[in-house]
């Protein structure tokens, strides 16, 4: 056959398959001009893991190859697959293989020329996309302000226009006066504006993008945020940003949404505004790094939210004069309610006879007003620290009678609103359960094998460890919970409490965790994105490729927890 007539039939074999199928003509058979057809036999490596045998890109035409670890299958890749992106397995034919090899380096070219290109190859090694949260905040030149200070009248800065910062002899942040607090306090006249500032404002350094500074504001509950030498307080002020500042940068403006959702009157109101924190976090999810900074605003969200339901629902009722604090427990006490979702809380308060009865009769009501809001659940839980503490010890002592596996998420807790130091109590008292505890790591981690990731994706459908097919993937029961437990293991384990974060409980430079973290964004960008549960024959070539690298890096987390934490166990 002429060579002319192969290079048009391997070109016309790849444009059919990304990433060449967004190859111009000419660009496809240059690079189509490159290769050579090659026949392999069934059971035979076409390289081995870590030793690329030549600089080709190989693309499979017909039959099926295996990327093995030893003995263990990790991967099955079919018709229009490429090999040679990756060396990390070796590949093996699982029955006789046409392959259509192209140059490697004419490869290259083409990515570095086609964003499509770059974009599939970056599946294989997920990279960050950017969405508008990763606008440049403005510049220092527009954040400055007029400034005064603490001894400074009131009436020297009430008929000028704007606002002024009050600082020290060394040109550091007191606080800001702005024509909210001269209107409150026109009549004081010669009174100093020490006497009327705002101080409760955060500070930050400058060259933050528009996420971090939006997260400091949220955090503080403050839509102002100084900018400093040093990002501290203790260091000369260089400006000021404002909310409006975030908005003209971004077109967005989630602290004004925040203040809104934490002034409202009505549940009615709180679910328009639940509305449209639904839509900010899901315009904001451009890709799963996306996830590192979207979820922490979602969670500043959530936590208005609830207050403001809590706020709403006790507005009649008088509370007893002891202490008492809110929780967040599960996702939304790991802050990683990415998708909408109903929230898990509950209480703890001084062992008071008083506060049993408020409270006994309050979570009804903070139930129902969450039904009003759209979102339907079981009612909040309330305990003394004493019952909490109680409750903890049995779950720890005795694990497999407790039945841990169902009731988790209920290690993953942090407070919201009250006094934390209850919340600090009972993680004290977690913590020294868990140091004389026998069996509970070792049963939590052996937990963690209840849903293994499935091994790949092949035409269409989804293929289990053992072989088995079928036909629909649970991307939230067999990727991104076996993380979030696996976490939880190590945070246990360690007898840290908090933070409950997954990413932060797996925190550290060994490649097993970093590859889980990454796998944990891939996992929860698809849940966030309404993907939880999915037919693999509708998802991309490139969602594939990432669930598959996503579903190996779970699976490396699971052995290594497994044979840290359990005796004897094998996958």
């Amino acid at each position: 056959m002429k060579t002319s007539v192969i290079r048009h039939r391997v070109a016309d074999f790849l444009k059919q398959h990304p990433p060449f199928d967004v190859l111009p003509e000419e660009d496809l058979l240059e690079l189509a001009g490159t290769g050579r057809v090659t026949f392999h036999e069934s059971d035979e490596y076409l390289f081995h893991k870590g030793q690329a045998t030549d600089a080709l890109i190989r693309v499979i035409q017909q039959g099926k190859v295996e990327m093995v670890d030893g003995e263990r299958v990790r991967d099955v890749l079919g018709e229009g697959e490429i090999l040679g992106l990756d060396y990390s397995h070796s590949a093996k034919t699982a029955s006789d293989v046409i392959l259509y090899s192209v140059d490697a380096r004419a490869f290259e070219d083409l990515v570095t020329k086609h964003e499509e290109m770059r974009r599939y190859v970056a599946a294989h090694f997920p990279k960050h996309e950017v969405t508008w949260l990763d606008a440049e905040a403005p510049p220092l030149e527009l954040l400055r302000l007029q400034t005064c200070n603490a001894g400074t009248p009131i009436r020297e800065i009430a008929s000028q226009d704007g606002d002024f910062a009050v600082i020290d002899p060394e040109g550091r942040p007191l606080g800001l006066v702005t024509d909210r607090e001269i209107r409150g306090s026109i009549a004081l006249g010669e009174a100093p504006c020490g006497t009327i500032m705002n101080s409760r404002i955060p500070a930050a350094r400058a060259g933050l993008g528009i996420a971090a500074c939006a997260l400091e504001m949220m955090r503080a509950r403050s839509r102002n945020l100084w900018i400093t030498a040093d990002g501290s307080i203790g260091s000369p002020l260089q400006g000021v940003m404002r909310d409006s500042d975030l908005a003209l940068a971004c077109g967005r403006n989630p602290v004004v949404l925040m203040q809104e959702m934490l002034g409202a009157r009505t549940a009615r109101e709180l679910e328009r505004l639940r509305r449209y924190r639904d839509a900010l976090i899901a315009e904001s999810l451009a890709g799963p790094d996306a996830v590192d900074l979207v979820a922490p605003i979602a969670a500043q969200l959530d936590g208005a939210f609830v207050e403001a339901v809590i706020r709403i629902a006790s507005e009649s009722r008088k509370p007893p004069d002891i202490p008492f604090c809110w929780l967040l427990f599960g996702r939304a006490g790991r802050g990683e309610c990415l998708a909408p979702e109903f929230p898990s809380i509950g209480v703890v308060y001084a062992d008071s006879p008083a506060a049993e009865e408020y409270f006994s009769s309050l979570l009804p009501e903070i139930q129902r007003q969450f039904a009003a809001c759209g979102l339907q659940g079981p009612a909040p839980q309330g305990l003394s620290l004493s019952g909490w503490k109680q409750y903890y010890g049995e779950l720890i002592a005795n694990p497999i009678v407790s039945g841990i596996y169902s009731v988790r998420s209920m290690f993953d807790f942090r407070p919201l609103l009250g006094d934390h130091a209850l919340a600090l109590a009972l993680e004290e008292s977690i913590a020294t359960e868990l140091e004389v505890a026998d069996i509970f790591i070792p049963v939590l981690a052996n937990d963690t094998l209840a849903h293994l990731p499935p091994m790949t994706f092949f035409q269409g459908l989804v293929v289990e460890l053992d072989g088995a097919q079928g036909s629909t993937l649970d991307i939230e029961s067999y990727a991104l919970q076996p993380v979030e437990d696996a976490a939880r293991v190590f945070a246990l384990a360690g007898r840290r409490v908090s933070p409950t974060n997954t990413l932060d409980r797996l925190e550290g430079d060994a490649a097993v965790l970093v590859a889980a973290r990454e796998a944990f964004r891939i996992a929860s960008f698809h849940c966030a994105k309404g993907n939880a549960v999915v037919d693999p024959s509708r998802l991309s070539k490139y969602d594939q490729r990432l669930l598959k690298t996503a579903f190996q890096s779970i699976r490396r987390l699971l052995e290594f927890t497994a044979s840290r934490f359990t005796a004897a166990t094998q996958l």
